[in-house]
C-alpha cells in the first residue's frame, strides 16, 4: 500500500512540475499600450475570458508575440476589441480556436511556418479586410473568418499544397471546393466555376455586395448557412440537379423576392429561408405530389405562400451573332448576345479592335476608353454614357454577365465615329469607320 501511495505521489509531483514549467515558459508585460508575450514553446489554451492579461485589456491596443512562441492558445484574445495590431512570430505553428475572435485587427499575414488555424480563430473581427496565407498553412477551419464583414480578399501563396486563391476567393487547391467567399468582395455578381463541386458551410455568409449568384448544374447540395445574411442577394440560380438545401442556407436574405426551386429537391433544412420576408412567389416545376415528398424543416414562408406547380421558365434567348469590323470578322472568347433588343459584346475585345485604350476602375466599376481625342466613360449597370463632356442615355447599360463585362455595341461604335448596320436574316452586325 505504501509503495502504491509513493508511486501515485511521485506521478503527481511530476505532473505538477511539468505544468509549472509550462506556465513559467510564457511571460507577459504591458508597456506604452503594447502587450508583449515572451517565452518558448506553446502558449497555454484558456477558458473563455480567462487569459491572465484580460484584466489589463484597457491598457493595450497592440499585441507582440515574441519569437520562440509556437502557438496562440484557445481564447487567448477572445473579444478584446481594444486590439488593433497583432505581430506574430516566425516560430508560430498554430492558432487556437477563438484566439483572436472579436478583435479589431485590419490586416493579417500569417508567417511562413504557420500550419493550422482553429475554429472561429478570427471570427467576428469587424475591420479585418485582407488575409494572406503562406504555403505552410494546410489546416484552416471553415469558420476561421466567420462574420468578418469587411473582409474583401484572401490571398494564398502559389506553393500552398492545400489551398488556392483566385480573384480574392479561397478554394481548395484543385478548385473543386469553394471554401470562403470574402464578405466584402467588391463583385455584385458571381458565377461558380465549373470545377467547383461543393461549398463549405457559411461560404458566402454576410456578403454585403452580392446581388446575383449562378450555380452550375453539377452542384447537388448547398451546405448549411451557405448564403446566410446576404441581404443584397436578389437572384439565385438553383442547379437543376440540386437535392438538398441545408439549415439556414438563405437565412435573412431579405432582398430575395422569388424562389424557383428545382423538382430534384428531396430535403430543405430548418430555417433555410428563415427571415426571407420579401419572398412573394415560389415556383416549382414539379407536381404537388413531388412537393409533398420533399422533407422540409421549419420554414414559415414555405407553408404560408402558395406554390406555383408545374412551372416552366422561358428559355434564355441567345443569338449566334457575327460582328464584321472594317471587312474583318471579329473573334470573341465569349459570344455576343442580344438583350432587350440591343447587341452586347465583350468590352475589352471591341475596344481593342477599335484601337481604343481601355481602363477599368474596380472600386467604382467604371470603364474608360479613349480613341482619337474621344473619351467614353461607362459605369456598370448605369444607363449614363459620357462622351467627353456630353451625356448619352443608353437603352441597355454596360453590365457584367457570367463574370464578363459587356457593352452595347451600337452606342460604343457610334461614339467612336463608326457606322453600324444590322442584318437580321444573317444575324450580322457590320461596323465601318467613317473617319
Amino acid at each position: 500500500m505504501k509503495k502504491l501511495f509513493f508511486a501515485l505521489a511521485t506521478i503527481l509531483c511530476i505532473l505538477l512540475c511539468a505544468c509549472f514549467c509550462y506556465a513559467e515558459s510564457i511571460t507577459w508585460s504591458v508597456h506604452n499600450g503594447v502587450l508583449t508575450i515572451s517565452g518558448t514553446g506553446d502558449m497555454p489554451s484558456y477558458a473563455e475570458n480567462a487569459a491572465p492579461w484580460n484584466n489589463s485589456f484597457h491598457q493595450y491596443n497592440s499585441v507582440i508575440i515574441d519569437e520562440g512562441i509556437t502557438s496562440v492558445g484557445d481564447y487567448a484574445f477572445h473579444l478584446r476589441s481594444s486590439v488593433y495590431h497583432v505581430y506574430l512570430p516566425t516560430t508560430l505553428k498554430s492558432v487556437g480556436k477563438y484566439a483572436f475572435s472579436g478583435c479589431c485587427i485590419t490586416e493579417l499575414s500569417f508567417p511562413y511556418g504557420t500550419q493550422s488555424v482553429g475554429d472561429n480563430a478570427f471570427a467576428g473581427c469587424p475591420f479585418l479586410s485582407l488575409v494572406s496565407i503562406p504555403s505552410t498553412l494546410v489546416s484552416l477551419s471553415d469558420s476561421a473568418f466567420m462574420g468578418c464583414t469587411d473582409l474583401s480578399a484572401i490571398y494564398v501563396d502559389l506553393a500552398n499544397p492545400v489551398y488556392k486563391g483566385h480573384d480574392g476567393v479561397l478554394y481548395s487547391k484543385d478548385m473543386t471546393k469553394l471554401l470562403k467567399y470574402p464578405s466584402a468582395h467588391p463583385a455584385t455578381d458571381f458565377t461558380l466555376p465549373k470545377t467547383v463541386l461543393s461549398l463549405s458551410p457559411y461560404t458566402f455568409a454576410n456578403c454585403s455586395t452580392l446581388s446575383s449568384v449562378t450555380l452550375h448544374d453539377d452542384i447537388t447540395q448547398l451546405a448549411p448557412g451557405s448564403f446566410a445574411w446576404c441581404d443584397h442577394l436578389k437572384s439565385i440560380h438553383f442547379p437543376e440537379a440540386l437535392t438538398s438545401i441545408g439549415d439556414y442556407a438563405f437565412y435573412y436574405c431579405t432582398a430575395l423576392e422569388e424562389l424557383s426551386l428545382p423538382s430534384t429537391l428531396t430535403h430543405i433544412g430548418n430555417y433555410a429561408f428563415g427571415g426571407c420576408d420579401n419572398v412573394s412567389s415560389i415556383l416549382f416545376p414539379g407536381s404537388p405530389a413531388q412537393w409533398q415528398e420533399i422533407a422540409i424543416g421549419h420554414n414559415y414562408i414555405l407553408t404560408v405562400l402558395p406554390i406555383q406547380y408545374n412551372y416552366q421558365a422561358a428559355p434564355e434567348i441567345r443569338y449566334d451573332i457575327t460582328v464584321i469590323f472594317n471587312g474583318e470578322k471579329m473573334e470573341f472568347d465569349t459570344a455576343p448576345l442580344i438583350k432587350d433588343g440591343r447587341t452586347l459584346v465583350p468590352m475589352r475585345a471591341v475596344f481593342e479592335a477599335f484601337g481604343a485604350a481601355v481602363a477599368w476602375e474596380p472600386t467604382t466599376k467604371t470603364v474608360t476608353a479613349s480613341r482619337n481625342g474621344t473619351t467614353i466613360t461607362l459605369e456598370i449597370d448605369s444607363p449614363i454614357l459620357k462622351i467627353n463632356n456630353a451625356v448619352l442615355v443608353l437603352d441597355v447599360p454596360a453590365q457584367i454577365i457570367e463574370n464578363r463585362t459587356y457593352v452595347p455595341l451600337r452606342a460604343i461604335s457610334e461614339c467612336l465615329s463608326c457606322s453600324v448596320d444590322w442584318n437580321g436574316e444573317t444575324q450580322t452586325v457590320t461596323i465601318k469607320e467613317t473617319e
